[in-house]
């Protein structure tokens, strides 16, 4: 803590008192300048075109929301998820897909089909099998779908 209230005053005695304030006041007129010649650059394009200024006040608000609803990429990702939220109720109210297995067993040879004739354990076998959910599970599914997609538009 010493050592920081010292550095003020062994940088005065190191340069004088009268170099520290011309220091100061040399720093001082150039960030006056600085500010000033900002806010001139402020004034002259606030004021360089009234034209500009009245066409902005003649918007709108209509032709504001529509842009905004157009270029706006947060408003298109969300219109895209609410449709593609929309498309998930038929989905969960379909039935589960069908599967469909075949199975070939051959005894004797690697070959396809060898063995079926002087074999009885060679077969070939086709199954289809659906599962079918309890009664009313379909219709819940896709109540709770629409439902999520309802939240997704803010309804």
């Amino acid at each position: 803590m010493k050592a920081l209230c010292a550095f003020p005053r062994e940088f005065t005695r190191t340069l004088g008192r009268g170099r520290v304030l011309t220091l100061l006041g040399i720093l001082l007129l150039l960030v006056s300048l600085a500010t000033a010649q900002d806010g001139q650059k402020a004034g002259k394009t606030q004021a360089a075109d009234p034209q500009a200024r009245s066409a902005t006040a003649q918007v709108s608000l209509k032709d504001l929301i529509r842009e905004a609803e157009q270029k706006n990429p947060e408003i298109t990702a969300a219109e895209h998820g609410y449709t593609a939220a929309t498309h998930v109720a038929p989905q969960m109210s379909a039935l589960p897909e069908t599967q469909v297995t075949t199975q070939l067993l051959s005894v004797g040879s690697p070959l396809p089909f060898a063995g079926y004739t002087n074999s009885d354990f060679a077969y070939i076998g086709l199954g289809v099998s659906q599962e079918i959910p309890y009664p009313g599970k379909r219709g819940l599914r896709a109540q709770v779908a629409n439902r999520e997609a309802d939240v997704r538009m803010g309804a």
